[in-house]
């Protein structure tokens, strides 16, 4: 029997989407080919840019399958979208390309006037933000996101 390259590993997961971090974990690909798996390399990109860049070689841990990404620059005050993917890599060679995990990070704070009144206290104008995360995960692991989601604050 001869070795051959690894699958291409599934889409990231996104655990964590803020301005400054990002968190994502993978899950290793169905086959490493018949050859252990050395590492992932993990490739990013604005959706906008043509290419994508190498921002993780996983070589030295090969069993490393979450990575926090801080090197990136998002406005806050406007949406930004990346794209991400993850290659695993054996003896033999390079996974195809895995599928790519779009990430959008919009975080626009805008100000808005609320009364807020009970008894005794009369009423009173309070400017409130909230940025709201949900990381939960179903019964069987996998990342409950909260894309286009809607949440309501009631106070």
């Amino acid at each position: 029997m001869c070795a051959s390259e690894p699958t291409a590993p599934l889409a990231p997961d996104p655990i964590l989407i803020s301005l400054n971090k990002i968190v994502i974990e993978w899950d290793p690909p169905t086959s490493d080919g018949g050859s252990s798996i050395l590492g992932y390399r993990v490739y990013m990109k604005e959706a906008s840019e043509a290419s994508y860049n190498l921002i993780y070689d996983g070589k030295e841990n090969a069993a490393t399958r979450i990575l926090e990404i801080t090197e990136y620059l998002s406005n806050p005050l406007q949406v930004n979208t990346y794209q991400v993917y993850v290659v695993a890599f054996n003896w033999v060679g390079i996974s195809p390309q895995g599928a790519v995990l779009p990430i959008v990070i919009q975080e626009i704070s805008n100000a808005a006037l609320f009364e807020v009144y009970g008894p005794g206290i009369g009423t009173i104008n309070a400017a409130v933000t909230v940025n709201i995360h949900v990381l939960a995960r179903d019964n069987n692991g996998n990342v409950m996101t909260t894309f286009n989601d809607v949440f309501y604050l009631h106070l």
